[in-house]
């Protein structure tokens, strides 16, 4: 996997780099509820713990 970057919040193409995925992919988890999504400024980000942890409920 790849490091994600040292903020935050992470734009839906970052955590699709991190768990090698679409960005689409992430999208629907965002849809589905299976990762939070924080709308900001009009674009989505996803909360980088969430992102980590994500492994407990992705895989």
């Amino acid at each position: 996997m790849a490091d994600l970057p040292v903020k935050e919040l992470l734009r839906p193409d970052e955590v699709a780099r991190f768990w090698r995925v679409s960005v689409k992919t992430v999208y629907r988890w965002i849809d589905l509820g299976i990762i939070p999504g924080v709308k900001k400024g009009g674009t989505v980000r996803v909360p980088k713990e969430d992102a980590e942890k994500g492994e407990e409920v992705i895989k």
